[in-house]
């Protein structure tokens, strides 16, 4: 019985540990400091628990932009000890995170990383490597810059850096965040897509990108120029490798992809294999799909993520169009324009200008 209760106790700290933790990272300091108090007589009869509690504490102060020396020297000679041997990956990563934000040392920010990787901390992951890119410390790999820019994540950094999937849902909520927020201003009309070719990651403009004679993955119109050759997907399909995409530094779970795409997990698992059926690498390894590239094309991503639709490469060739314009453009065949031509008027993408027995001409709306 002494047993249980003991062990019901240190559940009962670690879950008070946690709501403190969540308060601080809201930026309700003022709950968090009462909690703490509240039970602080518990805390310190562990002393696992006390250095698990005064290192919520300096997470707190981060939080408040107000971490300062005197707090590394308590975390860097007092506390590193009894939180290493709690051997608990998540607490771990934020020793590394604090010691490698405050020193701004790239080989603490890494050993952070794995460990948020370790205890599936996607937020705090994604944290890290925004402090990495600030601090010009990310490793040159596109994988990194494209998870900053494009990953679906309700992580105010995500918005600082560029990527309007969750925009109106987001706001700084704590000093530091307001601080960033404020040092990174994003002109939200001046881009909607990301150009990456290679290791670079560019905002631009789709309308002024220039396409001719590339090979590319075009994710917003969903198109694939392969070598002059045209192919095209489901929209389902581009919308599952954009976030492939987006993914492929930490991976993606069936759970994940399914959410995005609004599927079920049967569809979903289909969707994909449709896509390996197209000859695009992608390999599962421990629950996660990862691409598996080995000739990157020049790809254009969506800021929304999500395929715009093959009219919008269509608007980048001609405001008005006939329907053997639109099969020598898109590399259609009669049947393939037919039912485009449909689709579109049906969905008020396009109407006639001008019908004649001959052909009939459409303008793109």
């Amino acid at each position: 019985m002494s047993l249980m209760k003991n062990s019901n106790q240190l559940s009962h700290l670690y879950i008070a540990l946690e709501s403190i933790y969540y308060l601080h990272r809201v930026g309700d300091h003022l709950s968090a400091k009462t909690l703490t108090e509240e039970i602080q007589d518990e805390i310190d009869k562990s002393p696992k628990h006390k250095a698990l509690a005064q290192l919520i504490t300096l997470i707190g102060k981060y939080e408040q932009n107000t971490f300062n020396n005197k707090d590394y020297d308590l975390l860097s000679n007092h506390l590193k000890k009894s939180i290493e041997e709690s051997e608990i990956a998540f607490y771990l990563g934020w020793l590394h995170f604090l010691t490698g934000y405050y020193k701004k040392n790239s080989k603490e920010l890494t050993q952070a990383a794995m460990l948020f990787i370790e205890s599936s901390s996607l937020n705090e992951l994604f944290e890290v490597y925004y402090w990495m890119n600030n601090f010009k410390v990310l490793p040159n790999d596109e994988k990194f810059s494209i998870f900053l820019r494009t990953y679906p994540i309700k992580s105010i950094y995500s918005k600082i850096m560029g990527n309007s999937y969750y925009q109106n849902e987001l706001r700084a909520l704590t000093q530091i965040q307001k601080d960033q927020e404020e040092n990174w201003p994003i002109e939200e009309e001046t881009f909607d897509c990301w150009l990456i070719s290679g290791d670079t990651i560019t905002p631009a403009s789709y309308k002024s990108l220039d396409l001719e004679d590339t090979s590319f993955l075009d994710i917003y119109s969903g198109l694939i120029n392969d070598r002059g050759e045209f192919a095209f997907l489901l929209i389902s399909e581009i919308n599952c490798l954009s976030f492939l995409i987006a993914a492929q530094l930490t991976g993606a779970n069936l759970v994940n992809i399914s959410d995005f795409l609004g599927r079920t997990a049967g569809e979903t698992e289909e969707i994909i294999n449709n896509i390996i059926r197209l000859g695009i690498k992608i390999k599962k390894e421990n629950g996660l799909y990862f691409l598996n590239w080995e000739a990157k094309p020049l790809m254009i991503i969506p800021r929304s993520l999500k395929v715009k639709g093959l009219q919008e490469y269509l608007k980048k060739k001609t405001p008005a169009f006939s329907k053997n314009q639109l099969i020598d453009i898109l590399q259609l065949s009669q049947h393939g324009a037919d039912s485009l031509i449909k689709k579109w008027e049906t969905g008020g993408i396009i109407k006639a200008l001008k019908k004649s027995e001959a052909d009939t001409m459409w303008i793109l709306l």
